[in-house]
Formats: C-alpha cells, sequence, structure tokens
C-alpha cells in the first residue's frame, strides 16, 4: 500500500506526519521539526501534570478553554464578552458563559478585566506554559482533552453528591 502524506495547518505551525499502512498512528511523527523531541503525553496516554492542574483549577468546560484558547490567539487585544461571543461563530457560546469563564480566569490570573473589557495576561510563566500545553493538546489531542476535562468534571459531581450520603454509623 502506498503511503500517504498529510499536511495540517495549526495554529501553532504547520504540521507534517507521513502515515504508512505499516505504521501505527501513534508512532506518527507529528509537530514542526523543531518539536517533534517534545512530546504532548507520556507513554501511558496522560496529558502533563502542569495540564492536569490547570484543568483542574481552570478549565470547567471544554467551551471554557475554547474561550481561553481565543484569548490566547489575541494577546494584545481586550474585548467584551459580546465580542468574543461574535468572534468564535460559528461556535456557540453564549455571553453569560463568556463572562462567567472571563470572570473565573480573571479570579485565576490568566486574564485581566478593565471596564467590563479582558484581556490575556497570564500572571506567571507557569500559567502560560500550562496555557500552551492546553493549546497543543487543543490541537493534536483534542479526544484526550475533552475526555479529560469532563473526567475532572465529572469527579467534582461525584464528590459533591457523595457529601450528602447518609453514612451507617
Amino acid at each position: 500500500m502506498r503511503a500517504t502524506a498529510i499536511s495540517l495547518v495549526r495554529s501553532h505551525g504547520i504540521v507534517d506526519a507521513a502515515v504508512h499502512s505499516s505504521v501505527p498512528p501513534s508512532h506518527a511523527i507529528v509537530g514542526p521539526p523543531e518539536s517533534r523531541n517534545a512530546t504532548l503525553l507520556n507513554m501511558s496516554g496522560q496529558l502533563p501534570t502542569r495540564l492536569l492542574r490547570f484543568i483542574r483549577g481552570c478549565i470547567p468546560t471544554y467551551q471554557s478553554a475554547e474561550v481561553l484558547l481565543f484569548f490566547a490567539a489575541h494577546p494584545d487585544e481586550a474585548f467584551l464578552p459580546e465580542e468574543i461571543v461574535a468572534s468564535m461563530h460559528p461556535k456557540a457560546v453564549t455571553v453569560s458563559a463568556v463572562q462567567e469563564y472571563s470572570a473565573l480566569f480573571a479570579a485565576s490570573g490568566v486574564v485581566t478585566e478593565q471596564d467590563g473589557r479582558y484581556a490575556y495576561a497570564p500572571a506567571t510563566p507557569d500559567l502560560e506554559g500550562a496555557i500552551g500545553d492546553l493549546t497543543r493538546a487543543y490541537n493534536e489531542r483534542p479526544v484526550t482533552l475533552i475526555r479529560t476535562i469532563y473526567k475532572i468534571a465529572d469527579s467534582r459531581i461525584q464528590s459533591f453528591a457523595d457529601s450528602f450520603k447518609l453514612r451507617e454509623d
């Protein structure tokens, strides 16, 4: 069987992958040449620990991740929630959701707020690195990212539900 070359343009550059019938997808070389040695996932398929901590503290839903990545893609601009909704179209996100996520991001030190406008401004290099990890996961491993976000959310819900269980003493 013949090899098929795939070239994908991503927000972080050009990604080239050669897909061969005899090479499993997990062994394909993906990413620009300078980043091919950097692996987003460890061998067990987990996302980096820094990203997992960041998701637990700042990313309640996949939609919130998309809003944060919108901010990261426009680092030199400040937006009203309504402008974000209009700019993210056709993705369906409401103004109230953007307001909620933006307030969470501001409290977490990821964005700043002034006069109702929000701007990307990670407070620490570690936050900026975690957002870089989020960007790579979003572009390279979206299914893993979605599963991780909702697995963490489900564990929060289960912990909350467990707090109401009656205990037998």
